[in-house]
């Protein structure tokens, strides 16, 4: 497209191909970045318009800074995941070597008092 400024009024399918050559994302996202109200956004007529700077503001609040990432050596040093009120992972290793030992796949189901 040419003649266009920051400000100009775009179809979101224009605003797209505009402020995002190499693709990555499509109108379904910037309305939903509209539904979020992290992109301003003018409704004519039933149809949306928005400008490029407006692209510009919703990119500053997209904007993930090192502070707000997962720290790396934390998630990289945790050996298991566990649920609080699961078993340890100690306690399925033993159970499933039991298994083995027994020749079962699947561990035994509890019984449950009959009322």
């Amino acid at each position: 497209m040419t003649n266009i400024s920051r400000d100009t009024p775009l179809r979101l399918r224009d605003a797209v191909e505009e402020a995002f050559p190499a693709g990555g994302v499509n109108v379904a996202a910037l309305h939903r970045e509209i539904a979020r109200g992290r992109l301003e956004a003018e409704l004519i007529a039933g149809k949306h318009f928005i400008t490029l700077a407006a692209i510009d503001r919703m990119r500053e609040l997209c904007r993930i800074t090192p502070a707000s990432q997962p720290d790396n050596d934390r998630l990289r040093n945790r050996t298991t995941v566990q649920h609080p009120s699961g078993p340890t992972s100690q306690e399925i290793l033993r159970t499933r070597l039991r298994m083995l030992r027994e020749g079962r796949k699947r561990p035994k189901k509890k019984e449950q008092p009959v009322p």
